[in-house]
Parts: C-alpha cells; structure tokens; sequence
C-alpha cells in the first residue's frame, strides 16, 4: 500500500540519496494515472476514501523531500486531484472515491495541469483553491503546436500560474525552439 513502512522506507531512502547528490530545490514527483487502489486489507483497514489515502501519500513524499531538502519545492500532476479530470468517485480499479483528494495535500504543492480540453477550468480550480499552477502543453505534437497554445490564455489570466512545460514522452527536444516561439508571441 501507498503507506506501508517498507514503502515508506525506499522512498525516503531514494529522496535522501538524490537529495544528497543533487542538491535540488525542485522535485518533479509523478503519483498520476492510479489505475488500482483501495483493495489490499491495508488500505480497506484505514477506513478511508481513495481521495484520502492518495493525498495521504502525496503529502507523506513532500515531507520526505522538506526533510531532505528544507525549503525544496514539489511539482506533481494534477489529474488525480482535479475533479474534472481523474479526481472522481469512481476511475478505474480504484475502490473509493478520488472526490476531494485536492484537500488533503499541502498548498506548497506546484500542481501540473495537463488536460488539454479543461485546461481553463482546471488552472481556474486550483487557483481557486490556493494552489500555484503551471501548464504540461506539449505531447510531442506539430510544430505548429495547436493543443498547446490554448493553454497561453488560461496561463496569462490564471493567479500563481508559473508558465508552461514543454513535455514530451518521446524525449524529443527538436521542437522546443518552436515551441518557445509559440509560447512567447503572446506572452508578456
């Protein structure tokens, strides 16, 4: 489970070596896309929502970064926090509900938009909320980069919005020249 103490272990074992060698003031932690959860006896025992044993496990990992890394600050992946996205009663094999996970994680938490077709009202939620927000708007797309330049609008008007993130699953950076300039025809 996302609590167990072996698990607990090898992540603030992993956290303290990168922290030790890096020296990073920014961690980009992943926790996105859970397709399974709430099942095993330990999570059923806990006698809590997905929502909550999730959030649980996102702030467990930013206190093991401040503990490495006193004043680092933590990105993750919006979807399974937005409740118009994954943050639902029911996704996938998930036992409990997703619904208000948001609310169980420290405010420090840099959060990553990525849902291209809500990009609007995703920033505006997290905003909302007290959360900084900054936008994943690449997905190895065209050169002319239509998905991706919807998201300067929302960027622009969106408080605590830090900017967008080329980000790419091909590890191509071909296109960031391209992309740069696309972003900053319009950027103040």
């Amino acid at each position: 489970g996302l609590r167990e103490p072996g698990v607990c272990a090898v992540v603030g074992d992993a956290g303290r070596q990168r922290g030790e060698v890096l020296q990073r003031k920014r961690w980009y932690v992943s926790m996105d896309e859970f397709r399974n959860g709430g099942t095993c006896a330990a999570c059923r025992a806990r006698r809590m929502t997905m929502g909550e044993i999730y959030a649980d496990a996102v702030t467990k990992v930013f206190n093991i970064i401040q503990k490495v890394h006193p004043g680092a600050e933590m990105y993750i992946w919006s979807d399974m926090l937005d409740p118009g996205h994954n943050g639902v009663r029911e996704y996938y094999n998930c036992l409990g509900s997703f619904e208000d996970a948001w609310k169980g994680i420290p405010k420090d938490i840099v959060i990553g938009c990525w849902y291209g077709a809500k990009c609007e009202t995703s920033m505006a939620f997290f905003s909302e909320k007290g959360f900084r927000t900054f936008a994943a708007a690449y997905y190895a797309a065209q050169p002319a980069f239509p998905a991706s330049s919807r998201w300067r609008a929302p960027v622009l008007k969106t408080t605590g919005a830090a900017g967008l993130l080329y980000t790419t699953w091909r590890s191509s950076y071909t296109d960031l020249p391209a992309f740069c300039r696309m972003i900053n025809e319009k950027m103040p």
